[in-house]
Formats: C-alpha cells, sequence, structure tokens
C-alpha cells in the first residue's frame, strides 16, 4: 500500500545514528521493514474506516445541535432541497471529517505505538530516493509530447459548437446568459460588486468585456474566451504532470486519462471552464519548482499567479493560496538540515504573500477608486458563506449507503475522500521524522489543495460540483502509480521491493478503473455526447441564423430558441422604446445582452437574491427602476424543481402587486405595471 524500502545504505546510516541494536535482526532487514510499516497502516486505516462506518451510523438527527445551521438558514431566508427538507448540513460535514480523518488518525496511532523509540529506523524504508523526473531529462521527445497532447486537444475541440444552439434553452438563456449580463452589466459602466452581484470572482468576466470593447459585442466572443480558459487549464495540468511524474508512460497515460474523464464541456461558459480549478494549480506549480530549485522569482511568479486564482475564482484561489504556504513550509521537513531550510521558509512565505498581493493590486484600486471595494470582498467571501449555510444545496451520498451499495455519485465523492486519506496516512510519519523529499512535498501540497476544495462538493453534492473537486485526488493518484512504476521496472530494487510496488501499483490501478469504468461517470460521458449530438444537428445548415439581431451574430439557432428570441425581439420593438427597462423573471438573463438592455436589478437572476434581505433589494431594485413590463417565462426551468413560488416568494409577491398581464406569447406572460 505505501512505496517505498529504502537502499540498504539509507537503512544501515539510520541504525548507525542510534536505536537499531534493540531490533531483533529480522527488524533491521529493509524489506522486513517495508512490509511491516505497510501492515501496520493498512491495519490502522481498515480500523479507521470501520470507526468511521460506526461513527456514521448514529442517528445525529437526533441531537438538537444538528438543527442550528437549518434554523440560521431559515432566519435568513435562503431555501433549497436541504433547508426545505429539514436535514442538516452539519451531517455532511462530519460524515467528511470521519471519512477522511478516522483512518488517518489510526494509521498513524497504530504505527506510532508499534514502531516505539525506534520510529527513525523502522521509516527508514519510506524515504528512497527520489526518481528524477520527466522534466530533469535532458531528451527533446518528451516536450514534442506535451506540446502534442495540447495540439490534440485542439483537434478534438468541434469548432462547430461556437456557432451552435444547445438543445435546452436553460443552457444559453441562464448558465451562458448570466456570465453576459454581468458583461452587459460593465459594458454599460456598472461595477462590479458594487452595481451587480456576481458568485465568481471578477477575473472571470472582466476580460469578457475587455476582448468585447475591442472586437465589438457578441455572444461569439464569450464562447472563444471560454474555449481559451479550458484550453490554458488542460496545459496547466499537462505541465503539473510533467513536474511531478518520472515515467514518461505513466505521463501519457495520465494526459489520456484526464482528457477522457475531462472532456470540453458543452455548451461553452466562462463559469463551467476547467481553469477554476485549473488556475490554482499554477502557484502550485511554480511553488514546486522553486522547492526543487531554490531560485526566488519561482516563489514571487507563485505569488502572481496565486493573486490572479483568488480574483478568477476565488474558493480555489484560497485552497491554492493554503498548498502553497504548505509546500513552503514542508520544506523544513525535507530531508537535509533544518534551520537553513527554516530560514528560506519565512522568507518564502514573505516573498510568496508579498506578490500575491502585488497581483492583486491593481484591480483593487480600481475597485477602491470605483468605491467598490468593500461590496466585492462582501460579494466574493459572502457567497460561500451563504452556500455552506444551505444556498442551493443538496444532501452529500450517505457513507453507510456507499458501503452496501458501493455505486452512483457516492462511488466518485468518497473515492476522492479515500484517496486523500491515504494520501495522509502516508505522509504523516514522513512529516512527523522530516524524511519528505520533493516529490512527496508536492503531494502534501496537493493534499492540502484537495481537501479545502471539496467544500463546494460538500455544498452542493452533484456529479458536476463532486467531478470539479476531484482533479487534485486524480493527480494524487496518478501520482502514486509513478512512484510504484519507477521502483517497480528498477533492476537494482531487490525482488521484495518491486513486489511491494506491484502490490501499491495494482491497487491504485484497480482504484482508477472503478473510477474510469463507474456507471455514473459513463452517465456523464453519455450526457456529453447527447449534447454534442444535439449541437451539431443545430450547427449544420438547416440552423436558423438570426440577422435581425446583430449581437447574435452567425449563430445557427434551433427552430425552438429561433421562435422564442424573436418573439422577444418582436415584443422589445412594438412596446419598448431606447433606454428602457425589462425584467424577465425569474431567469433568461442572456436577453439583457443580446437585446442591449439594462438589467433593472443587481441580480441579473432572481435565483442569486439568496436571502430574505437580499429580495428585499431585489424589490427595491425594482422599485427605483419601475420598468414597465416583466416578462414572466411560462417555461422556465427550475433548480432541483423548486418554483420561484418558493425561493422568492417576495418578488412573486411584488409583481402580483404591481403589474397585470396584458397578453402573453409562446413563452411568455406579459405583465405590464398598473
Amino acid at each position: 500500500m505505501f512505496p517505498f524500502p529504502a537502499n540498504k545504505t539509507a537503512t544501515a546510516g539510520a541504525a548507525a545514528s542510534g536505536g537499531a541494536d534493540c531490533l531483533p535482526p529480522e527488524l533491521q532487514s529493509p524489506a522486513t521493514d517495508y512490509w511491516a510499516n505497510a501492515g501496520v497502516l493498512v491495519l490502522g486505516f481498515l480500523f479507521g474506516l470501520g470507526a468511521a462506518y460506526l461513527f456514521n451510523s448514529i442517528h445525529w438527527e437526533s441531537f438538537r445541535f444538528m438543527g442550528a445551521d437549518i434554523e440560521k438558514a431559515r432566519k435568513l431566508g435562503i431555501t433549497s432541497v436541504t433547508v426545505l427538507d429539514g436535514y442538516p448540513k452539519l451531517r455532511d460535514t462530519i460524515t467528511y471529517f470521519t471519512v477522511l480523518g478516522f483512518p488517518v488518525l489510526f494509521s498513524f496511532v497504530f504505527w506510532f505505538l508499534w514502531s516505539g523509540k525506534n520510529r527513525s529506523v523502522r521509516l527508514a524504508g519510506f524515504s528512497p530516493p527520489e526518481a528524477e523526473g520527466i522534466a530533469g531529462k535532458k531528451d527533446i521527445i518528451w516536450r514534442v509530447f506535451l506540446v502534442t497532447a495540447g495540439v490534440l486537444y485542439l483537434c478534438y475541440f468541434d469548432f462547430h459548437m461556437f456557432y451552435s444552439s444547445p438543445g435546452s434553452s436553460w443552457f444559453y438563456l441562464s448558465e451562458e446568459g448570466e456570465n453576459l449580463a454581468w458583461v452587459q452589466n460593465i459594458l454599460t459602466g456598472k461595477v462590479y460588486g458594487r452595481d451587480f452581484f456576481c458568485p465568481y470572482g471578477p477575473m472571470l468576466v472582466y476580460p469578457i468585456a475587455w476582448l468585447m470593447r475591442i472586437f465589438g459585442p457578441g455572444i461569439i466572443v464569450q464562447r472563444f474566451y471560454a474555449y481559451f480558459l479550458d484550453l490554458a487549464a488542460y496545459l496547466i495540468i499537462l505541465a503539473l504532470f510533467y513536474k511531478a511524474l518520472g515515467s514518461r508512460i505513466v505521463f501519457l497515460v495520465s494526459a489520456a486519462v484526464f482528457f477522457a474523464i475531462y472532456i470540453p464541456f458543452l455548451p461553452i461558459s466562462p463559469h463551467t471552464s476547467y481553469l477554476r480549478f485549473g488556475l490554482g494549480f499554477l502557484p502550485i506549480i511554480l511553488a514546486y519548482t522553486y522547492i526543487a530549485g531554490g531560485r526566488q522569482v519561482n516563489i514571487a511568479l507563485a505569488g502572481l499567479a496565486a493573486g490572479q486564482s483568488l480574483l478568477f475564482s476565488q474558493e480555489a484561489g484560497v485552497c491554492s493560496v493554503l498548498a502553497v504556504a504548505a509546500m513552503i513550509i514542508l520544506r523544513r521537513f525535507q530531508n537535509g538540515p533544518a534551520e537553513p531550510a527554516s530560514k528560506r521558509a519565512w522568507g518564502g512565505l514573505f516573498i510568496f504573500f508579498a506578490a500575491t498581493v502585488i497581483s492583486m493590486l491593481p484591480m483593487l484600486g480600481y475597485f477602491y477608486f470605483k468605491g467598490a471595494l468593500g461590496p466585492l470582498f462582501k460579494s466574493v467571501y459572502g457567497y460561500p458563506r451563504l452556500a455552506m449555510l444551505g444556498y442551493a444545496a443538496l444532501p452529500f451520498p450517505d457513507f453507510i449507503e456507499f458501503i452496501k451499495n458501493f455505486s452512483g455519485t457516492a462511488l466518485i465523492a468518497f473515492w476522492t475522500i479515500l484517496v486523500y486519506a491515504f494520501t495522509a496516512a502516508y505522509l504523516l510519519p514522513l512529516v512527523i521524522m522530516r524524511r519528505l523529499d520533493r516529490r512527496q512535498i508536492l503531494m502534501a501540497s496537493l493534499l492540502v489543495f484537495g481537501v479545502f476544495l471539496f467544500r463546494s462538493a460538500l455544498a452542493r453534492a452533484d456529479l458536476y460540483h463532486i467531478r470539479s473537486a476531484m482533479p487534485p485526488a486524480l493527480v494524487l493518484a496518478l501520482m502514486f502509480i509513478d512512484r510504484a512504476a519507477s521502483r517497480l521496472f528498477d533492476k537494482a530494487a531487490g525482488a521484495s521491493r518491486r513486489a511491494g510496488s506491484g502490490v501499491l501499483m495494482a491497487g491504485m490501478t484497480a482504484a482508477m478503473l472503478v473510477l474510469f469504468l463507474s456507471p455514473v461517470m459513463k452517465q456523464f460521458s453519455n450526457a456529453a455526447e447527447k449534447m454534442a449530438t444535439d449541437i451539431h444537428k443545430y450547427s449544420k445548415p438547416g440552423g436558423f441564423v438570426l440577422r435581425g439581431i446583430p449581437r447574435a451574430g452567425d449563430i445557427r439557432w434551433g427552430q425552438k430558441m429561433a421562435a422564442q428570441l424573436m418573439d422577444v425581439r418582436n415584443f422589445l420593438a412594438q412596446n419598448v422604446k431606447k433606454d428602457e427597462d425589462v425584467y424577465f423573471f425569474p431567469y433568461q438573463p442572456a436577453y439583457y445582452f443580446i437585446f442591449n438592455l439594462n438589467c433593472p436589478s443587481r441580480y441579473v437572476m432572481s435565483i442569486f437574491a439568496i436571502t430574505h434581505a437580499q429580495r428585499l433589494k431585489l424589490i427595491t431594485d425594482l422599485e427605483r427602476a419601475r420598468p414597465r413590463y416583466v416578462l414572466y417565462s411560462k417555461s422556465a426551468w427550475h433548480q432541483d424543481g423548486i418554483p420561484e413560488t418558493i425561493y422568492a416568494p417576495e418578488v412573486v409577491s411584488y409583481i402580483d402587486q404591481n403589474y397585470k398581464p396584458v397578453g402573453e406569447t409562446a413563452n411568455f406572460i406579459i405583465e405590464a405595471r398598473k
């Protein structure tokens, strides 16, 4: 389970340093020591899983403190599946930390008690000289492979999708549309945070507006932008594999596995880009380069990248900052003299955090002079807090049911958690005994990144969010396979060492196959293929190009979507004056952009008014703007099946009291102000 036996020299050196004489002769063998360490840790890990199972068998709902988060959410006016059902999210937090923590705790306690006073000798089998990585090899061919992998992604991507209409109106009008509506706000002079709410970082949406100022406003500009975000994410992941892996074959397999699991998401939308987590890896890569080479410019570059990650996707950015800080601190626990490493750690931390702040200063300065710095922080960091209280929350898979059935979304969720537990159980003794090598420090950094990133999956436990939180675990699993492969095919290693590496490699490969071949991953692939088929259908010459709507460009719309757009266009042309406000309810924010309209509220979709106070703010905005018309959708998709009468009753009541139906189209009820 745990790699890898050290060489005899390392073991002998450790024994000479003291404490080895009291060990039986058979325990002074590196091979025996390796299997003993692994056996004790595996035994502790299994006992920890058993403890987690028993702990999660307790009916926690009967304890009064479990309902505290639900009561707080209800007082704030937050509505979601968990709040409506009275399901305490604290239960999910308990599940996460027990399944993650108990195996690690029991493994360490078992090993600590077993190793006694001779821990340094017994642990020798865990810290062999690390193998040379691909990045350290001199031949050019693997650099060519890296570039080729990026080119293959370009070939794999279907450029028709830039001009396609998704089969479902929700994807364009709401998912893609919310980004377009935020860009419309920026183009009309509004400021992020101060004038409109966006749950994502400002550097996700502002570059779209900048590009549209250069190339002109159009849906196609956003789609190309979103595409290049995904391309950048793929290149960052490949760079991480390039730095982290020592086997060329494992590198190629890893790239193929990642591309297969994280296929280009359709339709293209900036906030669904893989760069939201991919950018968080970039500071880790640069910091690892600093750890490996010691050049301070690399840790400064890591800080600059971390600052942009915070502004792009705040949750992944915070996780990345914590991961890099952990990497720099853990350098003190690397094999070698502790004092110089301690000085380098504090200096590296200072440079990193200083560079992070410098990277953010231009954007923060802009918001300061616009009077939006306070609203920026409230918007960026207030949203995750509300999400943890229950906004858009879904129950996390039950650990007991997972053990019984071992399938569904729970398989991906607990696969990810158990990889983190496995990694932590492996690394903790090495940290305590200061025997980390550089790759193990990288693994520890990825572990920190992944453990904190998983918060988003805890909040909304659907396939998309769990899958988005899985990449650090996927990289860690591939790193274990890589380390095992380097020993398995090392002719200088003894039979016992190679056997141990073979067991680890077989175990991790089996775990990867369980994940990759699971029905839920196949279900996601099938859904993506169906979506691609729909897009190709509307990308053929039979689609409709709406020349009368300039911002639609050359996009080919399906018949239903084209009719819906023309309905809105005709209504606006006949009834609404230039620069007059119209309110689209409850969703459909894309219309604000495509018809160059002002959104009369800071919330481009009513579902973003999460609390009662925020919905009253939405009503205040509407009362101030007093739009003559509200276009009330008859076919709006409801998130988790919760209609607007439940999640926004105040807004529905306001519309009923101040507007009356005056007509309708195939898609809207047209309501005019009384």
